[in-house]
Formats: structure tokens, C-alpha cells, sequence
């Protein structure tokens, strides 16, 4: 499946999701939620499948130099769009739901932040030129998605032991986002990582 294909379908597949969050929020349906939030982190990391799957069954004579940049690049669109899509849950849902939790807009701007830096970085590895196409910011960039993917699953054990998601406090939703968020965010970074050390041989001399 082609990125510019499956963008657009993501994204109506996400914003659907919130719009359902939205609803049950206001409504107080928590299990309805629940399934939108999980909806959103299995399209999430399906789509990341169907993008890296392809890139992993790739023959070690057909791997190019051009290989990583586009590994790279799908992987930073679909985490870019994993962060759009937490920040976007809790813009949207804690503003029009009634609920009151009153770091709901610290924690949106802050993913919102990151999605555009991935957005960033996903549209400069489409220049040739960019400096981050280069193999040594390759491997660099492999070893931040891996440092990435560990503060990730840390955060969702500590989420997980905590029993914040047992809360029936007005930060349940946020506790939703967060858990299908970092499920997704996880996932995508493992696949990143396996899809850039799959290929990283042949860019590690460029």
C-alpha cells in the first residue's frame, strides 16, 4: 500500500474515532469510548503493517540506498499521525464532552508538538538533499525510535500499575488516549525499528 494512498484513510478512520470518543464522553458511555480509543490503535498499527510488511520482505539484492529514506519516511508519518491523533482526542473531547481535567490542554499541545516535528521530518526526507537521508542520521534516528519505543512501553507499565484505568474521575478519557496512544506508538516504533535495521546494511557506507 502506497503512503499517499493510505493517509487519507487513516486519517478519516482516526477522526471518526474521536468524533465516537466525543459522544460517549458526553453521554458518560465509557465502554463506547473504550472501543473507539482501541479502533484507533489497531488501524494505527495495521496500517503500519501493511506499510512495513512490504519493506520487510524485501530481497537483500533488490534493498537500494533509497530504501531507508522511504522506510523512514512512512514510519514518521504514521507516529506523526498516532500523536495528531492523541492530541487531537483531547483538544476536542474534554473541551465539548463537559468533563473537567485540567491538564487536558498541556498534554494535547505538548503531542501536537511532536506530531508536527514528525510531520517535519517526514516531509524533509522526501528531498534528496536532506541531511536526513544520510546513513549515519539513519542509524542515529534508529536509536532514538528505539530509546523511543522503550519510554513508551515504560510509560504504559507505570499507566498499567498505577490504576488509572480503573478511575472514574473526569481524567478517564485522558487515561483511554493514553493507553491506546502508547499501544499504537509502541507497535509503530517497533516496526520503524525493524524495518530500518532490516535495510540499514545497505545505507550504514552512504
Amino acid at each position: 500500500m502506497a503512503l499517499d494512498r493510505a493517509v487519507p484513510v487513516l486519517i478519516a478512520i482516526l477522526v471518526t474515532t474521536v468524533v465516537a470518543m466525543t459522544l460517549a464522553a458526553r453521554s458518560g458511555v465509557m465502554v463506547v469510548s473504550w472501543a473507539a480509543a482501541a479502533v484507533a490503535a489497531i488501524a494505527l498499527l495495521l496500517f503500519g503493517i501493511l506499510l512495513n510488511r512490504p519493506l520487510w520482505k524485501l530481497e537483500p539484492a533488490r534493498i537500494t540506498p533509497e530504501a531507508a529514506p522511504v522506510a523512514a519516511r512512512r514510519n514518521a508519518v504514521l507516529l506523526a499521525l498516532a500523536y495528531a491523533w492523541g492530541a487531537t482526542a483531547l483538544l476536542v473531547v474534554y473541551p465539548l464532552s463537559g468533563l473537567r481535567w485540567y491538564h487536558w490542554n498541556q498534554y494535547g499541545g505538548a503531542m501536537a508538538i511532536v506530531a508536527l516535528a514528525l510531520a517535519a521530518y517526514g516531509d524533509a526526507l522526501r528531498q534528496r538533499s536532506s541531511t536526513f537521508r544520510t546513513g549515519p542520521r539513519q542509524l542515529a534516528m534508529l536509536r532514538l525510535t528505539v530509546v523511543h519505543a522503550m519510554a513508551i512501553i515504560g510509560g504504559l507499565g507505570w499507566l498499567m500499575l498505577s490504576g488509572k484505568l480503573a478511575s472514574m474521575r473526569d481524567d478517564w478519557v485522558a487515561n483511554q488516549i493514553f493507553l491506546a496512544g502508547g499501544v499504537a506508538l509502541a507497535g509503530l516504533s517497533i516496526m520503524a525499528a525493524i524495518s530500518q535495521n532490516r535495510i540499514g546494511g545497505k545505507i550504514s557506507g552512504s
